[in-house]
Formats: C-alpha cells, sequence, structure tokens
C-alpha cells in the first residue's frame, strides 16, 4: 500500500470510530411508562429545584419535570399517570423553560391531541413557590362587561352590581409529590 492510501484508510477508520464513540456517549431521554419508573429516574439523578413528579390536583394527573438533553434551560413535562385515557405514560405533554428571575418559568402544554400528535401549543406563566413544593399557573384572561344599566335613564346608572367568585381566585397549577422530603399536606396536631 502507497502513504496516502494507508492515511485515507486510517482517517475513515478513525472517523467510524470516533463517530461510534460519540454516539454511544450522547444521551437519549428515556421512556418513563409508570410511577416507580418516574421515582427511579428521579433518585439516580441530580435534581433540579423544578424537576421532579408533580400532580395537576384538578385532573389528578401525575407528570415528571425533567430537563431536556438538547437544551440546558428547559424542561420536559412527560406524563406518568393520568385517569384521562387519551394520555398515555411517557407522552410529552408540554416544556417548561427558565427565564431570568429564578421563580418564574414559561410554562407550555399542549391543547389538542389527534392522530397521536399533540398540537395547539398554550402558552402561560408559571411561578415556582418558595419552598419549591408548588407551581402555579397564570393564564391570560380576557374579561369584558357590558353594563346594562347604561342603557337606563342617569338616575339607574348610579346603581353598580357586581358578583364576587371566590372560587376564580383559587391559584391553578401543580402540586410535588416526589421526592417530598419536606411535604406534609396533613394538619399536624399538637
Amino acid at each position: 500500500m502507497t502513504l496516502p492510501l494507508r492515511i485515507v484508510i486510517l482517517s475513515m477508520v478513525l472517523t467510524t470510530m470516533c463517530g461510534t464513540a460519540v454516539a454511544a456517549t450522547e444521551q437519549t431521554p428515556e421512556t418513563v411508562a409508570d410511577m416507580g419508573m418516574a421515582q427511579e429516574w428521579c433518585d439516580r439523578t441530580g435534581l433540579r429545584r423544578i424537576e421532579g413528579i408533580w400532580e395537576f390536583p384538578d385532573d389528578h394527573t401525575r407528570v415528571l419535570v425533567r430537563r431536556r438533553t438538547d437544551a440546558e434551560m428547559e424542561y420536559d413535562i412527560v406524563v406518568v399517570d393520568s385517569p384521562d385515557c387519551r394520555l398515555k405514560p411517557g407522552d410529552t405533554v408540554g416544556y417548561i423553560r427558565e427565564s431570568p428571575d429564578p421563580a418564574k418559568f414559561e410554562f407550555c402544554l399542549y391543547r389538542t391531541k389527534s392522530k397521536g400528535k399533540f398540537h395547539n401549543l398554550g402558552k402561560c406563566m408559571a411561578r415556582l413557590a418558595s419552598d419549591c413544593n408548588s407551581i402555579y399557573v397564570s393564564a391570560s384572561r380576557l374579561k369584558a362587561t357590558l353594563r346594562s344599566l347604561s342603557f337606563l335613564p342617569k338616575f339607574w346608572r348610579s346603581v353598580r352590581i357586581s358578583v364576587d367568585r371566590p372560587a376564580e381566585d383559587i391559584p391553578k397549577g401543580l402540586v410535588r409529590i416526589y421526592p417530598a422530603d419536606d411535604i406534609s399536606r396533613e394538619p399536624t396536631y399538637l
């Protein structure tokens, strides 16, 4: 063999070996198919403040929030358990992106699923509580009011009626369920 041919063959072998080594070290997100697998993932991973297993109290859907392998400041929201038969364990239903404020995040969830694919991404702001055990989600609201009294004579325009709806003031969001070192939902009686 001539020297240039040897160099070409050697470079091809090295390229193939390096390509294989790089492919073997790349991290691919493992599939999390149930609560046990999600707990195992949490136990063997150095978790960041927002990572862990969370529950949506409104519909009892449990999700794993874990960092993405391809983006440093983003976290996937992966279904672990849900009473909704349209959601399967392992489905990535959205993501959370960090912001300059360490307590605030961009919270994105898909709103629809058709033909096995999620669509219609809804974005809102999420705030991590100071104890890191809950995430409060604040969605955009449009509020319009039509005052029917404005069509009446001037005397009746001075009367204003409003309805207080305390249920609308209850925060929406997620509650951490694992790891739950400092969480106690039950009252402590002395």
